[in-house]
């Protein structure tokens, strides 16, 4: 039962968000968002962004600790047969251990916001408790399409095949390899809970039937025919970091006054190995003459660097991006929406995931060019020097800056969705056959 004064309209949110400060940043914005309505949230979090989420004023908890994201990334030296035991027997605990944990904190006011990488979580207690479901995108990558598949490293294959290969090949590989590898994944877990066996994981079971928010503009990429009805697309929610992090530092403010609006160079948040990257930048930004600002949580794989090049282990893109020439980047989402929100060009090398995908809509948007080869120093010169001098591109980067709706309009679209879920669902929540009960008992 609800605690006492619990209004029948407030909403207990579990929010999921791990990653990069791109997949994580934006589910802060929706939180506050539904904090500031009077809802009550819970953001399940890595522990490195706890203190970021608490400053936000509600409460958080991590699902990945130190030691268990260290144990997990100690597998990268296994060969390929260890490291799929030691990260799928990872999976199947930590699934197992979350969904008890956050069973025990449902009723019937809850509603579950998920990304892809915790969809099996949410999926299961939506399936066994009833609960409101919302998933989130925040790429088109994360979407499914067979007419349209989005880009992915070594994948143009897929797309040049027909369209009636491309199906043949993806359902065969979804139902023979895909599905049943989640259904023993999770084997015990869906007898505990009594669920039945996932089908159709990738294309439909992933994302909830009730409501998907995708978190992008649609002129980032237009709709896919065969997309899920359900989906509904709400734009950036840019979010900026209120505690702490509102100033840039006093050195990096001394640099920009100092001189010509530098180059920003970034390999992302989740990135492990930075030194090609910082290498080919060193020497991009020397060939050019550029001023630049190289930003890095890891700071001891970067290159001597001169005194035109500025270094900073963290800075807020919102704030300092309006203030510099242009971006490199490895092509994650959140760094692609605030170039786009600052109106400047972007190099991107992208190297995993939907970074491809996104590298690709932004050339076709005319914004920025993509380079695939790292170690390609003359190419990646070339192309930066390209997006500084030309006038096209910077008509097309103060285009997209003038059609960038506002990161609290956005996270303000996405909370309606929500909360017309929650409400829409609210009667059938309070039907005897619903109630919500542990796992543990």
């Amino acid at each position: 039962m609800p605690p006492t004064g619990f209004s029948a309209s407030k909403i207990r949110a579990v929010i999921f968000a791990a990653g990069s400060d791109g997949d994580i940043h934006p589910h802060l914005g929706l939180a506050s968002e539904l904090a500031a309505r009077g809802h009550e949230v819970l953001f399940l979090t890595s522990f490195d962004y706890l203190d970021l989420a608490r400053s936000c004023g509600f409460e958080a908890l991590s699902i990945i600790d130190a030691d268990e994201k260290a144990h997990f990334e100690s597998a990268t030296g296994f060969n390929p047969i260890r490291k799929i035991r030691s990260r799928s027997a990872f999976f199947s605990r930590k699934v197992s251990a979350i969904c008890e944990f956050v069973a025990s904190r449902l009723d019937k006011h809850s509603i579950l916001i998920s990304p892809p990488f915790a969809s099996p979580i949410a999926k299961l207690l939506h399936l066994r408790y009833r609960v409101p479901y919302v998933s989130t995108v925040l790429s088109p990558a994360n979407l499914c399409s067979l007419r349209n598949p989005p880009a992915f490293k070594s994948g143009e294959w897929f797309s040049s095949l027909p369209s009636p290969a491309r199906r043949l090949l993806f359902r065969g590989t979804e139902s023979l390899i895909i599905d049943p590898g989640f259904r023993w994944l999770l084997r015990d877990l869906l007898r505990t809970m009594r669920v039945p066996p996932p089908h159709r994981v990738l294309s439909e079971w992933c994302h909830s039937p009730q409501k998907i928010l995708g978190l992008f503009a649609e002129w980032f990429c237009p709709r896919a025919q065969d997309w899920p009805p359900q989906l509904v697309l709400t734009g950036f929610p840019l979010f900026h970091p209120s505690v702490g992090e509102e100033e840039l530092s006093a050195d990096l403010e001394y640099f920009l006054n100092a001189g010509p609006p530098p180059v920003v160079f970034t390999a992302g948040t989740e990135t492990r190995t930075v030194q090609n990257f910082f290498d080919t930048a060193l020497r991009a930004a020397q060939s050019l003459g550029l001023r630049a600002v190289f930003l890095s949580r890891l700071g001891d794989q970067l290159p001597v660097l001169p005194a035109t090049i500025h270094y900073e282990s963290y800075a807020s893109l919102q704030l300092l991006l309006p203030r510099t020439a242009a971006i490199v980047h490895h092509g994650g989402i959140g760094t692609a929406a605030q170039a786009m929100h600052a109106g400047i060009p972007q190099l991107i090398f992208p190297g995993r995931l939907d970074q491809f995908d996104n590298a690709q809509h932004i050339e076709k948007l005319g914004c920025g060019l993509g380079e695939k080869n790292l170690r390609d120093n003359a190419s990646a010169t070339e192309k930066l020097g390209r997006l500084l001098r030309s006038p096209e591109i910077a008509h097309a980067c103060q285009t997209l800056r003038d059609r960038m709706a506002p990161g609290p309009r956005a996270c303000s679209r996405a909370t309606d969705v929500i909360e017309d879920l929650w409400h829409s669902t609210h009667l059938a929540r309070h039907a005897p056959s619903s109630s919500i009960q542990s796992i543990a008992s």
